[in-house]
């Protein structure tokens, strides 16, 4: 037993110890290359114009379609007149009653437009929050942004509820349907879900890309993703140089004893 205990602390000490000493000379030198090749701008960015002005074309189309997305939606949840609906329905009531958005929320000038397209930016503002917190250096980044987005999905499913209780009534006073409605049955609560906070998601993720695309043409901003990646592969490699190290402590305690 004692001498298979000699035998690894012989490999670990003459073998795995200076490999991984070697490993970590390299790495450093890795890293001192990269920034002379940051400092020469020989570092290939792998930027792709194309792909890049894609995203810059769908995040400002879909930037445009939240916005008034969301107008429309808080118009209907809050400002929809259910007396002036039905008195000018017509024929069409029942589609019109089935309506989730009123497009006078959007275009039609009146008072209540200055408070929707307030709501609507603001619901804009909490979707690029996020975005900030996630490329900021907190530690608990994650959690936060994560709790941001939990709060869209709420006060999304509070407007959603809104508007479909809305649908509701309107059916009600028309005669249309009776009292009885569960909002978690109804397929407009769903609709309004999947058109904005699907929709917010999306616009997310291809927001993202944009960025990351974007940091693609920087060769500085590549150099520090490089030399990140470089030093966490470093403190990696310093710890399993510890741990042999260690090991080879252990060994010795056990031998002598």
């Amino acid at each position: 037993e004692r001498q298979k205990k000699a035998s690894e602390k012989e490999t670990i000490s003459e073998i795995k110890i200076p490999a991984t000493k070697d490993k970590i000379s390299d790495t450093n030198q890795e890293i001192s290359q990269v920034r002379i090749d940051a400092t020469e701008k020989r570092i290939a960015t792998d930027f792709q114009p194309i792909r890049y002005y894609t995203y810059v074309v769908l995040v400002i189309f879909l930037s445009f379609y939240l916005i008034f997305f969301y107008a429309s939606a808080i118009y209907s949840a809050f400002f929809r007149n259910p007396l002036d609906m039905i008195g000018n329905a017509g024929p069409n009531i029942t589609m019109l009653l089935d309506s989730i958005f009123d497009p006078n929320g959007i275009f039609k000038p009146n008072l209540s437009l200055i408070f929707t397209y307030f709501g609507a930016f603001l619901f804009f503002a909490i979707g690029l929050l996020p975005h900030g917190i996630l490329n900021g250096d907190s530690k608990n980044k994650n959690i936060y942004a994560g709790l941001l987005i939990a709060g869209a999905f709420i006060a999304d499913a509070a407007i959603a509820y809104k508007i479909d209780k809305g649908i509701h009534e309107l059916k009600v006073m028309a005669g249309l349907s009776d009292t009885d409605w569960k909002f978690y049955l109804s397929i407009n609560f769903y609709l309004v879900l999947l058109f904005g906070f699907c929709a917010y998601l999306v616009w997310g993720t291809i927001y993202e890309l944009l960025l990351k695309e974007k940091n693609k043409k920087n060769i500085d901003i590549k150099a520090e993703i490089l030399i990140s990646d470089l030093k966490k592969k470093l403190n990696d490699q310093k710890t399993e140089l510890l741990d042999l190290q260690q090991r080879v402590k252990e060994l010795e305690a056990e031998i002598n004893n």
